[in-house]
């Protein structure tokens, strides 16, 4: 049984190696895209989604290395985590 290829997983997987890449030259990446997740959390309301407080325990914790890895990272979590990223707005 041959495994079928999911277009927006190489798309988020791709589009994420590049800001691991960007992140990698300037860290301040990370700060806009915590602004955006702090937009998101605002307009989601109470209690916000798990998605995004998950996406904000990962910026709290992780320094810029770290998180440059995890977004290239192949581990189920991390993909998971790639469909609702502030790395890459017109997700939300």
């Amino acid at each position: 049984m041959t495994r079928k290829i999911d277009p927006t997983e190489v798309r988020n997987t791709e589009i994420h190696r590049r800001v691991a890449a960007e992140i990698r030259r300037d860290p301040r990446v990370i700060e806009q895209a915590a602004a955006r997740l702090e937009r998101w959390m605002l307009r989601d309301g109470d209690p916000p989604d798990p998605a995004l407080v998950e996406w904000k325990t990962a910026l709290d914790m992780l320094d810029a290395g770290q998180l440059a890895d995890f977004l290239e990272s192949p581990t189920p979590r991390a993909k998971r985590m790639r469909i609702s990223s502030p790395f890459f707005w017109p997700a939300r």
